[in-house]
């Protein structure tokens, strides 16, 4: 009978991929589920981007998607928006919001029920929602003060942690996979590793542009690429405050933040920011 050779250690059992084997490995490839987004936001978005759309076409766009049309009417009759004037349509709401309100809050519909959405981990991905809603108004301020991009700012508030959101739910699946429990601090490892690139991926897959793309995977680096100094203090900075709206924690990281010198921010810039603070929460819970 003839004996196949066998090579030293040919014998021995592979080890087990650990969920960081897994991880890393779905990071590398990028063979992630990124989800997308729905037809009915594509067509707003699409409506919303032509100069010509007005209060009625855009109407019946919005109409079309149930789950929308009741988020915007009950946004526009929040106090936050809420006029003298009792609300009887949506067309009326529309109008009220204008466009570009538009445009975010179905940005935000969409991020809520299909980036920000893991089952059994609701309330962890609630406050990774409202942590970036905050940042998304406390960016979007800023920039309409310095007459910057106001629309970018809110996305980059809004999309700059969704890659937290994608590696949880990533993490679950492995867990499940491997048979070995969820650990809160291999999750955070996880995320704080990842996050940042994971979420440039999906921005850049939605097709929002190279300069959103590029501030969301590097608003964590202390020395991001020149051409994106300002976009990313920009990001960090608002990212800063939101903690801080939030959480009511200590102002001094905020009050001596390095992205302020770019930012070309002074102290009473500061105080008038932190001063809406009572406004800036109103918003992020009127609209998530």
């Amino acid at each position: 009978m003839n004996h196949r050779a066998s090579s030293p250690g040919s014998d021995r059992v592979r080890p087990r991929p650990t969920p960081a084997d897994r991880l890393a490995e779905l990071v590398e490839q990028k063979a992630w589920s990124l989800p997308l987004l729905p037809d009915a936001i594509l067509r707003v978005i699409n409506a919303t981007s032509d100069p010509g759309c007005g209060a009625r076409e855009l109407t019946e766009v919005i109409r079309r998607d149930a789950s929308l049309t009741g988020h915007l009417f009950r946004v526009a009759s929040s106090p936050h928006y809420a006029g003298q004037v009792k609300l009887v349509s949506l067309q009326q709401a529309v109008a009220r919001l204008g466009v570009a309100t538009i445009r975010e809050i179905a940005l935000v519909v969409s991020c809520q029920g299909r980036v920000f959405s893991v089952p059994g981990h609701e309330r962890a991905v609630k406050e990774m929602f409202r942590h970036s809603l905050a940042t998304a108004i406390v960016a979007q301020e800023i920039a309409r003060t310095r007459r910057w991009n106001v629309e970018e700012a809110f996305l980059s508030g809004l999309l700059h942690d969704v890659g937290s959101a994608v590696i949880l739910q990533a993490l679950v699946d492995i867990h499940v996979e491997l048979e070995v429990p969820l650990s809160p601090e291999g999750l955070a490892t996880a995320t704080a590793a990842n996050h940042a690139f994971v979420g440039g991926c999906l921005v850049e897959q939605w097709q929002l542009g190279p300069a959103l793309v590029g501030a969301i995977r590097h608003h964590h680096d202390p020395a991001p690429p020149p051409t994106l100094g300002r976009p990313v203090a920009l990001l960090q900075f608002a990212d800063a405050v939101a903690h801080l709206l939030l959480d009511e924690s200590d102002d001094r990281p905020v009050r001596t933040h390095a992205a302020l010198t770019t930012l070309n921010l002074y102290p009473d810039d500061v105080d008038r920011l932190l001063a809406r603070r009572v406004e800036i929460v109103t918003a992020v819970e009127a609209i998530a």
